[in-house]
């Protein structure tokens, strides 16, 4: 059975090295990274953030790195002046100093970072100060005070929503209170804290809460949910590799499983986890703990030589690394255990040792209050040497900068002299050159422009020609595709294949999309030609209203459109076709957009001192204003032919138009209740007629 166990443990510290190994490799890998970009790094400000990452990545593996790199990001910080590195180097410098055992000059720069943050409302490292300090003072058994601190870290981290940091200060919190004995407090920021990082479904964080909660229940000696607890934060730790928790939480563990009578299960945990913090190296505090409560443990069932063994032990470690407070506790233990084995002379010796130990460490502790004024009192001198030397450095610059000002002035003023000199002596030379160059150029110039007249005019003649070939020619295969669809409806009778059919409907509708679009682009094309602006003629509008109603008659009466025109309509003297057009598209497009079930077109009439105006409302669909300057460009539409069916080249023909009249087009509207467009004419066009001349 014992070969079984050694065989058993042998193997369990194996894998547990070989796990560290791994661990600690990955580590080195990033650290490695970090200071191939440190070197890299030329900029200050990123040096900084990248040495205060290296000096939180060592705490945990190399405490002298850790404060290297910290003073370093605090040199750097202090010359650019940066208050917020400043105070997260700080930080970093209070770790450090607690892992070194100068737990008051920890203290001393938590408190720096604490007082900087709050000057300049820095919460991140307020929060990392205030935490820092609650853990500092618990140790040091200051409970109030620690609590304080904790409480206002909590207020930031829910105010800020870091859920992650929220869940450990609520477990250091709770932890907090067991201390006290003050269960129910206990109970209730544990639960807390477990509920918080359950919600927030973050796993790393959990292996905290799980663990004080395993506290919680072994101060209780209720061992068997401790256990379940435990378990979860051993897991946890395990795959994120929380070594050092990993190390506290196999201590818990071997303590409830021994009270629980799992003897075997309970010593296997307790060697992990002595083989664990051995291999971190650091926190000989934690390794000192395991080592009394496995004696405790060993006392409590009776195992008084394996007690004396583990319990000699952690005196060893304490005496060794100086761990004053820890050594009295140890004393305290050692006399007990000898007074339960009946040894009263030994039990007296360590009583006596331990109460000269409690006397030595009330002077550590006045000696350590010296040495904590007196680093208070260091830095707060090097802090005001350091403001004397930067207000000097800057008094000395701004005195450089009014010279440089000074001198940079004089040589501009003497540069801007010379210059103006100059230039108004080549000014005399350029005015005679340029008279005697100008006429000739000017005759040059008119010849130019008259050939570029007449190369544009052959242009415009050749576009237009080649737009109505282009559209002849498109027309006639397009009229054969459209032609042959029906054929090959028709050769396929009624079969009743959707397929076929919808494919066919397809090609036939867009086939008269196509040809809708060449006779609007043609349309479009030959706005310039003489029917479009050649002789002028009278044009009764109300009769040209009237004929343009009767040949969409049918829309009409199928859309119940009601078509209303306030008073006459003015005579007009221009091109009729152009003035069909207006009329046409503008009310087309009213009842097109229109999902009203009585669309109503207005067209309203308007006199102006030099101006007179058509308008045409609708309460139709109406458009957004961001669109009203893209509607009037060629193929513009806003909305898709399943919707709405058209070529986008209406208002685009009406734009062309009044350009060409020299008049303007303009629209307003307002969405699901309609839109106006106004088209402005000069009052040229008018016919003479008295009864143009009503004004509305």
């Amino acid at each position: 059975m014992n070969w079984k166990i050694n065989t058993d443990v042998s193997f369990l510290l194996l894998t547990i090295v070989l796990f560290s190994y791994s661990t600690s490799f990955a580590q080195s890998h990033q650290i490695d990274s970090l200071k191939k970009v440190l070197f890299k790094q030329a900029d200050d400000t990123s040096r900084v953030d990248i040495l205060l990452k290296l000096s939180f990545e060592h705490y945990q593996i190399d405490v002298s790195e850790c404060r290297s790199f910290a003073e370093e990001a605090l040199r750097l910080s202090e010359n650019l002046n940066d208050s917020r590195r400043i105070a997260l180097s700080y930080n970093c410098l209070g770790i450090a100093s607690d892992l070194e055992g100068y737990s008051s000059q920890a203290i001393s720069y938590w408190e720096k970072c604490l007082e900087l943050s709050e000057r300049n409302n820095f919460l991140i490292s307020k929060m990392k100060s205030l935490n820092n300090l609650g853990i500092a003072h618990k140790e040091k058994g200051n409970i109030e005070k620690s609590l304080q601190y904790f409480l206002d870290a909590l207020k930031i981290e829910e105010n800020i929503g870091n859920l992650k940091q929220s869940v450990n200060t609520l477990s250091n919190i709770g932890y907090l209170y067991i201390s006290m004995n003050d269960m129910e407090h206990a109970f209730k920021y544990l639960e807390q804290a477990i509920s918080t990082g359950e919600q927030a479904g973050i796993k790393s964080i959990l292996s905290h809460p799980y663990q004080r909660m395993g506290e919680y229940y072994v101060h209780e000696k209720d061992y068997k949910p401790a256990l379940n607890y435990l378990n979860k934060a051993y897991d946890i730790c395990k795959e994120y590799a929380h070594n050092l928790r990993l190390s506290t939480t196999l201590r818990l563990i071997g303590e409830c499983k021994y009270y629980l009578g799992m003897e075997e299960d309970a010593i296997t945990s307790f060697q992990e986890a002595e083989s664990m913090l051995i291999t971190i190296g650091e926190k000989y505090t934690e390794l000192f703990t395991l080592y009394q409560t496995w004696a405790m443990v060993y006392s409590d069932f009776g195992n008084y030589e394996k007690a004396f063994e583990k319990a000699k032990k952690g005196f060893a470690l304490a005496n060794k690394n100086k761990l004053e407070a820890s050594k009295l506790s140890s004393l305290r233990l050692l006399a007990e255990l000898y007074e339960k084995v009946g040894n009263h002379k030994e039990a007296l010796f360590h009583y006596k040792a331990a109460s000269a130990q409690l006397d030595s460490l009330h002077l550590l502790s006045k000696e350590d209050l010296l040495v904590e004024i007196e680093t208070k009192y260091q830095s707060e001198k090097k802090e005001v040497e350091n403001k004397l030397l930067r207000a000097q450095q800057e008094k000395i610059n701004s005195e450089l900068k009014t010279k440089n000002a000074l001198i940079i002035t004089t040589i501009l003023i003497l540069l801007l002299v010379g210059m103006v000199a100059f230039l108004l002596q080549r000014a005399n030379k350029i005015k005679q050159d340029y008279n005697e160059e100008l006429q000739g150029q000017v005759t040059e110039r008119t010849k130019e422009l008259k050939d570029s007249n007449t190369q544009l005019k052959q242009s415009n003649e050749e576009l237009e020609k080649f737009a109505f070939i282009a559209s002849h020619d498109l027309r006639t295969p397009l009229h054969n595709i459209i032609c042959f669809t029906d054929l090959l409806e028709r050769q396929l009778g009624n079969q009743e294949d959707e397929k076929i059919q919808e494919y066919l409907n397809f090609i036939k509708d867009g086939g008269k999309r196509m040809n809708f679009l060449i006779e609007d682009v043609l349309e479009y094309s030959q706005l310039t030609k003489p029917q479009y602006n050649g002789d002028s003629e009278v044009i009764d509008l109300n009769k040209l209203c009237k004929e343009l109603t009767n040949t969409i008659q049918s829309t009409i009466k199928e859309r119940q459109v009601k078509i209303e025109i306030d008073q006459p309509l003015p005579t007009v003297i221009g091109n009729y076709t152009s003035f069909f057009l207006l009329f046409k598209n503008l009310i087309e497009n009213a009842i097109k957009y229109n999902e009203s079930a009585k669309p109503i077109v207005k067209i309203q009439y308007k006199i102006n001192p030099d101006s007179f105006s058509l308008s045409f409302i609708d309460n139709g669909i109406g458009i957004q204003e961001e669109y009203f300057d893209r509607i009037w460009d060629m193929f513009s539409r806003l909305h898709n032919h399943s919707q709405y069916a058209g070529t986008g080249l209406g208002l685009a023909t009406c734009k062309k138009i009044m350009d060409n009249l020299n008049g303007e087009i303009n629209v307003s509207s307002t969405l699901e209740e309609g839109s106006t467009f106004e088209l402005i004419f000069p009052k040229s066009y008018l016919a003479k007629n008295p009864a143009n001349n009503q004004h509305t």
